[in-house]
């Protein structure tokens, strides 16, 4: 696959990434968005306890971002990152779980926006992945 490609499907990634952590920090704040995470047990704010681990999700996601980004050798961390395949099929493989875990909810609003969300990371991972 062209080069090009992979580029665009890491950027896009690190991009979906950020927008997930950018939900995760709203859920951290307290606003009422419960209903599309964690099952959708928590209508409207999140306990404390998940808040902090929103808040900590937060981090992992920029991380999943990062990694992502090298990989495709679209950006360096200015040190060698030998161990970068192994983290992003570990991520890989981390969202194809997440995919099917979130088609399974019994949160409709997470069903129906967090699926093709986490699938569509799943699918541009693959391609990173595979052909870089």
């Amino acid at each position: 696959m062209d080069e090009i490609y992979v580029h665009a499907a890491a950027i896009t990634i690190a991009v979906l990434f950020g927008i997930i952590a950018i939900f995760q920090l709203l859920l951290t704040l307290g606003l009422p968005l419960g209903e599309l995470t964690m099952g959708g047990v928590h209508k409207g704010k999140l306990p404390i306890k998940h808040r902090l681990i929103s808040f900590v999700s937060i981090f992992i996601l920029i991380l999943f971002g990062l990694v992502s980004l090298y990989h495709a050798n679209v950006m360096t961390f200015g040190f060698n990152f030998d161990i970068s395949p192994i983290f992003i099929w570990g991520i890989t493989a981390y969202l194809g779980l997440n995919t099917i875990a979130n088609y399974f909810s019994k949160s409709p609003k997470e069903k129906w926006i967090m699926t093709p969300l986490s699938g569509i990371t799943f699918l541009l991972l693959l391609i990173v992945a595979i052909y870089s």
